[in-house]
């Protein structure tokens, strides 16, 4: 089992299970952060904190290559790349997505 204790301020919305790498899970709550853990660690590997005006995240998901996840607000879809000092890979969601 998992606890987040030293991450998010307030409650979680969603959680997600890193398929290319079992020992990553991302997590999103109402403080508008989006955190990458280590479940074997239990620790923090990245931290993104959203603007606290921002619409509340509604989803957040990996994607099929290793390391790049998306974070959905009510009006806004963006990706980012684990590894990067916080780099959207885009500022808009591809025709496709």
């Amino acid at each position: 089992m998992m606890t987040f204790e030293k991450g998010h301020t307030a409650g979680i919305h969603c959680v997600e299970w890193c398929l290319t790498d079992p020992t990553l899970v991302l997590s999103g709550g109402r403080d508008n952060k989006v955190i990458v853990w280590n479940y074997e660690t239990n620790e923090s590997v990245k931290s993104i904190q959203f603007d606290k005006q921002k619409s509340q995240i509604i989803s957040i998901a990996w994607g099929n290559l290793p390391g790049i996840f998306s974070v959905t607000f009510p009006d806004d879809i963006q990706i980012f790349r684990l590894g990067s000092e916080n780099e959207q890979l885009t500022d808009y969601a591809p025709k496709w997505l």
